[in-house]
């Protein structure tokens, strides 16, 4: 086997293990939904059962999982609380465009949030969750954020947005 397929290969075997990873984290449902003490919980269970080397950091409000491994590309979720330690931001943060692009297409796909887009870099959940998902492309990554809209600030956001 020649060298450029040996190359060709492991790139496509680091793909596979990044898709995994995004599958891992973002299809789980609704994953990144918990308080604090969740999010800890499934963070270090998902540490236990992954192959890949994972960092998780707990910094008062803030919970940082970030997977750190020779052969994928780097991948950070951020999870934000509020002092009741109820979730009000979530953030993915990948090294390269193509992961991110996956990641994203990913969340959007999700049926649990039913996004509605409001322009290329704003999608908006349904009503009962209250999530805004921004997108960062020049910086890999998305965030969602907990709003407290009421429906029809929601519905006008939509109407705007089309």
């Amino acid at each position: 086997m020649g060298a450029f397929k040996i190359f060709r290969l492991s790139t496509i075997i680091k793909t596979s293990l990044v898709f995994l990873s995004l599958v891992l984290f973002s299809s789980c449902g609704m994953y990144h939904m918990y308080n604090k003490k969740e999010a800890l919980k499934n963070a270090k269970k998902q540490q236990k059962t992954s192959k890949e080397h994972q960092v998780i950091e707990d910094k008062d409000r803030i919970v940082n999982v970030l997977t750190r491994d020779s052969s994928l590309q780097k991948l950070d979720v951020i999870y934000e609380f509020d002092d009741k330690d109820n979730q009000i931001k979530y953030t993915v943060k990948s090294y390269c465009d193509s992961c991110a692009k996956k990641y994203l297409k990913n969340e959007l796909e999700s049926k649990s949030y039913k996004w509605k887009r409001l322009n290329d870099s704003t999608y908006i959940s349904n009503f009962y969750l209250k999530w805004m998902l921004h997108i960062h492309p020049s910086e890999f990554s998305y965030e969602i954020v907990k709003h407290n809209f009421s429906r029809k600030e929601r519905r006008e956001m939509i109407k705007n947005a089309q």
